[in-house]
């Protein structure tokens, strides 16, 4: 992403802005369509952290 933003720096600001759009409303639509595997994964890798820390303390 931070390469992404310094290639868009160097455009005019409205492309920029333009850009920012489309990388939001991109964004929103892969959380709308990947959030659910996407919450499973991570409430899985959740608990895998917590077991993991709670058994090397």
């Amino acid at each position: 992403l931070s390469g992404g933003m310094k290639m868009a720096k160097k455009k005019a600001p409205a492309a920029k802005k333009k850009s920012e759009g489309y990388i939001a409303k991109s964004l929103l639509a892969s959380r709308k369509f990947a959030s659910a595997p996407i919450r499973r994964l991570m409430k899985k890798e959740g608990a895998d952290l917590v077991a993991a820390e709670a058994s090397s303390n």
